[in-house]
């Protein structure tokens, strides 16, 4: 399954969406991966 562009949990300057080129294996992939699961675990504590 190819994902030529991933969406990231952040925007830029500007405020626009920010995207990801990637084949899903890189250090940036590895690198969103981590800055997206720390987002998903401080929403998580902030909504119990």
């Amino acid at each position: 399954m190819s994902h030529p562009y991933r969406p990231l949990p952040w925007t830029g300057e500007a405020g626009q969406p920010c995207h990801l080129s990637t084949d899903g294996f890189g250090p940036a992939t590895r690198h969103a991966d981590r800055i997206e699961a720390l987002q998903l675990g401080l929403a998580d504590k902030l909504l119990r």
